[in-house]
């Protein structure tokens, strides 16, 4: 914890006086008024104080809504209550329900390799695709041996063929960050970014509409606030802009109402999002 402190402290000095929150927290649940209690997922409204749930599947109610898929499967129904449960692969018995692999021997598991598979759940985040009537290895391919007309495909699991600024076959990954298609024109528009003076860049306030004027990322876990003045969009300076009905949502629950929005003293990890990538790195 300390340490994503760090860097996000590090963050803040590099972009100044603007408001950027941090999408991974959220208000510890006891700094909030009923109003933000009620928007957060994380907690509820009881006796007079927003308390968090005494376990986060708590959040989840009823049977429909407590579901393996509903809850990113990190809860099950247990006791007429909504529980925590870490699942395991052989507990799902259809391939509609099997978060990891569905294979010939109609078995939920971990991925034996593309023949276990047939078309319909061969696998493509392992490398596989189905030809010839069966799933197999993907077949990568050398971008630079391409001409323009053949320049598609992949090159590995993690990079694609495309061409690029010079007219050339080249390869990309598949990851990129804006910053990493300054040579591919078309794939910097493709990933949601703008191409301006020869680079590829993140979008900034400035390109957003009236209408759309929210916020930006400025990283995976990292959001800038935008705000209107003088009818264009900017980068948001402070959160006067805000108000009882958009200071917690807009902020992804990083600020309170208390009259004004202000940042929350303590922010503690959305803990659902955190077992969730525990569960992809365990399972799949």
């Amino acid at each position: 914890m300390i340490q994503k402190q760090v860097i996000y402290l590090l963050v803040l000095i590099i972009i100044g006086n603007t408001i950027t929150v941090d999408t991974t927290v959220h208000c510890d649940c006891s700094e909030l008024r009923s109003q933000d209690c009620q928007f957060s997922k994380y907690c509820y409204w009881n006796d007079n104080y927003c308390q968090s749930y005494p376990n986060k599947c708590a959040i989840f109610t009823t049977q429909s809504q407590c579901t393996p898929s509903l809850t990113n499967y990190l809860c099950k129904w247990d006791d007429n209550s909504c529980v925590s449960h870490l699942y395991k692969c052989e507990e799902f018995s259809s391939s509609s329900d099997c978060p990891c692999y569905w294979n010939l021997d109609n078995e939920c598991a971990e991925f034996k390799g593309c023949s276990s598979y047939d078309e319909n759940n061969c696998p493509a985040s392992q490398g596989c695709v189905y030809k010839i009537s069966e799933c197999q290895a993907e077949d990568y391919i050398d971008c630079s041996d391409q001409t323009l007309a053949t320049c598609s495909g992949k090159q590995g699991m993690f990079s694609a063929c495309a061409v690029n600024n010079d007219n050339e076959c080249d390869s990309y990954s598949l990851f990129s960050e804006c910053s990493d298609l300054n040579n591919f024109k078309t794939k910097c528009v493709e990933f949601g970014c703008k191409f301006e003076n020869n680079e590829c860049q993140k979008i900034v306030c400035e390109d957003l509409s009236i209408e759309n004027c929210s916020s930006v990322n400025v990283d995976t876990e990292t959001k800038m606030l935008c705000a209107v003045q003088q009818q264009k969009c900017v980068e948001a300076q402070n959160t006067n802009h805000l108000n009882i009905d958009s200071c917690y949502m807009s902020t992804n629950g990083n600020y309170k109402w208390i009259g004004s929005c202000v940042q929350c003293e303590s922010l503690v990890y959305s803990i659902l999002l955190t077992y969730f990538s525990l569960f992809l790195v365990v399972y799949l």
